[in-house]
C-alpha cells in the first residue's frame, strides 16, 4: 500500500504468531516468574518479605517439583516406619507419631485424587500414574478403616490367633498391598532421567499389556471352570448326601 510516497508493509501473520508463542514461553518458563513485575512492585509494600520470596518462587515449576518430592520422601519414610513398627506390641494397639504422619499424608493424597477427578473429569484417568495413585490411596483408606474397626473390637493386637476373614486381617492385607504400591511409585521420579526414564516408560507399557493378558486369562479360566464344575457336579452331590452302601453292587459283581 503506497501512502505519502512510502510503501507500508503488512506484518507477517506467521511472524506475529511466533512472537506470541515466544512471549507465552517466556512467561511459563521456570527461569522467569509467572507474575507481572509491575504488580509485584505494587504489592511488595503490602506483604512481608518472606511471603514475597515464597510467592515469587512457588510459580516456578522446578521449585514446585522439589517441594512435592521432598514431602513424598517424608511420607515414604513415615510409611516405612509404620510398616516396620519398631514399637509394636501384642498387648495394646497404639498409634505412634509416624503412624499419625502416615495417616495425614494418606488422607490428604486421597482427597487430592478425588478433587483431581472432579476438576479434570475423565481426562484424569488418561494418565497411568493418576489412576495408579487413586487405586493406591483407595486401598489405604479401605484397609485403614477396616483395621481401625477390627482393632476397636479387640482387646489386644494379636492378629495371629484370628481368622483370615477378620476385618483386622483383611484391612491389614489391603494396607500391605497399598504400601507396596506406594514404594513402587518411586519409579516415577526417574521419568525425567535420561537413562532410566525410557526404562520406566517400558515398564508401564508392560504392566498395561499384562493387565490385558490377565483379563483374557480370567475369561479362559472362568470358561473352563464352568465346564469342569458341571462335569463333576454329580460326584459332589453323591458325596454330600452321605456314605452309600455298595455291598449289593459288590455281591452282584462276584456272582457274575
Amino acid at each position: 500500500v503506497k501512502k505519502m510516497g512510502k510503501v507500508e508493509k503488512k506484518p507477517d501473520p506467521a511472524y506475529q504468531i511466533q512472537m506470541v508463542e515466544l512471549e507465552e514461553e517466556k512467561r511459563n518458563t521456570s527461569m522467569h516468574p509467572m507474575i507481572n513485575t509491575d504488580e509485584e512492585k505494587e504489592h511488595t509494600d503490602l506483604e512481608h518479605s518472606v511471603f514475597t520470596f515464597f510467592r515469587e518462587r512457588i510459580h516456578r515449576p522446578i521449585f514446585r517439583m522439589i517441594v512435592y518430592h521432598f514431602l513424598e520422601v517424608i511420607y515414604l519414610i513415615a510409611l516405612g516406619f509404620s510398616m516396620y513398627d519398631p514399637k509394636d506390641t501384642v498387648e495394646l494397639s497404639v498409634l505412634w507419631s509416624y503412624d499419625i504422619i502416615t495417616i495425614i499424608f494418606v488422607v490428604s493424597y486421597f482427597f487430592e485424587d478425588i478433587i483431581d477427578i472432579f476438576r479434570r473429569k475423565w481426562t484424569s484417568f488418561s494418565s497411568f500414574w493418576s489412576f495408579y495413585s487413586l487405586i493406591n490411596h483407595s486401598l489405604f483408606m479401605l484397609g485403614g478403616l477396616l483395621s481401625a474397626y477390627g482393632f476397636w473390637q479387640l482387646k489386644d493386637s494379636n492378629r495371629a490367633i484370628l481368622s483370615g476373614n477378620n476385618p483386622v486381617n483383611v484391612g491389614s492385607t489391603f494396607v500391605s498391598m497399598a504400601a507396596s504400591m506406594a514404594f513402587f511409585r518411586i519409579c516415577r521420579w526417574f521419568l525425567l532421567q535420561r537413562t532410566l526414564g525410557p526404562v520406566v516408560v517400558c515398564i508401564i507399557k508392560v504392566l498395561r499389556d499384562a493387565f490385558h493378558i490377565f483379563l483374557l486369562f480370567l475369561i479362559i479360566f472362568v470358561s473352563f471352570a464352568v465346564g469342569t464344575f458341571s462335569m463333576f457336579k454329580t460326584f459332589k452331590l453323591n458325596t454330600d448326601s452321605g456314605p452309600h452302601d455298595n455291598s449289593f453292587q459288590m455281591e452282584k459283581e462276584q456272582s457274575l
